[in-house]
């Protein structure tokens, strides 16, 4: 390890144990726990651009999305805000106690998380140097570049069929009857389909990033594409996958300076408004009224405040994992993780699915008294709270491994299918800071599985070109 790696490493160390130790010694003073939690995310933020020299790092989008997820709310009641849902404050349906405890548990993770990630690219000699080397000729990427193109196409018609069947069942019926377009008849099993559309959009940005211009117009296209289909009330995903295609083409295409920074600063705060807005328009039916209310109250409110607040709700399925287990149901002891295998298969049994449903979604061990309990999403941090107890918080240091392991290769390796594979996983694996395991691999298994059977169907036929009996 870099005698640099190793000092950061130190220091980043001690000053994390420090502000766990003041943290715990807090009692229920959430401002207390607040601001050391900030000042944490500072030191860790710092040290993992330190270490790397760069900011397109997949592991710190995942920290600072953990940060949002969990103390957005914080955020609000300790630094004065004028929280006018403050009914509807994760803080109004817990008690204090367990919402503390739910902060720490999530900075001791993230402690653990930095640590892992800056152990893994500590060990990195080629440091800041790493992205030499990186452009593939137009030759390497043509390969991955028929395969996105043809699994594109396969999922194309599917994708636009159902994001616009859920724009209709919004206009119609509101947000929630959009889950209902891909929950029976064909649309269920287009929706398989479907899904591998925008990660097929990826890829092919990253195929095509030796042709600067097309890989410019996909971006383009794409990002309109994806901001069209909030229309529907879909936010996460779609904003998964935008953050996801510009960390592509600024890894892969172009090189990021401060203009891109500032610009996208600037596309950053207008797209936060705009996503606030349509937090409020999932509540009522959408019309040019409707549009005009809630623009009038979200700029009223303020987007930093409407950002944290909206973001921040997602802590209270920690909070519940804390308050429950191993109370009111036993930890599971890692089954999350082993259960989480089936979710590569396109369906199984409904005696099977049903056994599952509790490792799968932890959510469904709690009371269904439980504050929230029919709109709980899902959480990481949650997930290592229902398997092993405060131990998972140490357990955590995998996840860093893990995202450490994923930015040193990332723009190094000399493959381009694992690229693209890599390229898959990672919005799923960045929407995991508010998801379920289970949504984690199913993409992920069969994008590599068609790319590598498209790979074995090419060789064949090449040889079969060679072969002297066709001559």
């Amino acid at each position: 390890m870099r005698r640099k790696a190793a000092c950061t490493i130190a220091i980043v160390s001690l000053l994390n144990i420090i502000l766990l130790t003041i943290g715990f010694m807090c009692g229920d003073n959430l401002k207390c726990v607040t601001v050391l939690s900030v000042i944490q995310l500072i030191v860790n933020v710092f040290a993992i651009i330190l270490i790397n020299q760069e900011l397109m790092l997949i592991g710190l989008v995942f920290l600072l999305l953990t940060y949002l997820f969990n103390f957005g709310q914080s955020i609000i009641t300790t630094f004065g805000f004028n929280d006018i849902y403050a009914h509807r404050n994760v803080l109004s349906q817990v008690v204090l106690s367990d919402y503390i405890s739910a902060e720490l548990f999530a900075m001791t993770s993230m402690f653990a998380i930095t640590w892992g990630y800056l152990f893994v690219c500590g060990r990195n000699k080629r440091g800041n140097e790493r992205r030499k080397g990186l452009k593939y000729s137009d030759e390497n990427l043509l390969g991955i570049r028929h395969d996105a193109i043809l699994i594109f196409m396969i999922a194309l018609l599917p994708m636009v069929y159902l994001d616009v069947l859920k724009i209709a069942a919004y206009l119609s019926g509101g947000y929630m009857s959009t889950y209902l377009t891909y929950q029976n008849g064909i649309a269920k099993y287009l929706s398989l389909i479907a899904q591998f559309g925008k990660p097929a959009i990826s890829v092919l940005l990253y195929a095509y990033s030796s042709k600067p211009k097309v890989a410019r117009n996909i971006l383009i296209v794409s990002t309109l594409y994806l901001l069209v289909m909030m229309i529907s009330g879909d936010r996460g995903s779609n904003v998964i996958y935008i953050i996801t295609h510009f960390f592509i083409y600024y890894s892969f295409v172009k090189e990021l300076k401060l203009r891109h920074v500032l610009g996208g600063a600037l596309a950053a705060f207008g797209g936060l408004f705009a996503l606030s807005v349509i937090s409020i328009l999932r509540d009522y039916e959408l019309s040019v009224e409707t549009l005009k209310m809630a623009m009038e109250w979200r700029a009223g409110d303020g987007v930093i405040y409407a950002t944290l607040r909206e973001f921040g709700g997602s802590v209270l399925s920690l909070v519940h994992a804390i308050d429950y287990i191993p109370e009111y149901s036993d930890y599971n002891y890692g089954m999350t993780y082993l259960a989480g295998i089936f979710s590569i298969l396109p369906a199984i049994p409904d005696s099977l699915a049903l056994s599952l449903e509790k490792s799968t979604s932890f959510v469904r061990a709690f009371p269904t008294s439980a504050a929230g309990y029919t709109s709980l999403g899902g959480s990481y941090l949650g997930e290592l709270y229902f398997n092993f107890g405060w131990f998972g918080s140490i357990v955590a240091v995998l996840i860093g491994c893990f995202l450490g392991k994923m930015d040193t290769l990332f723009v190094t390796i000399s493959r381009p299918k694992w690229t693209a594979v890599m390229i898959v996983l990672m919005p799923s694996l960045i929407l995991w800071t508010r998801d379920f395991f289970s949504g984690l691999i199913f993409k992920t298994f069969w994008f590599g599985f068609f790319i590598l059977c498209f790979r074995v169907a090419r060789k064949r036929t090449e040889i079969r070109k060679q072969s002297p009996f066709n001559s």
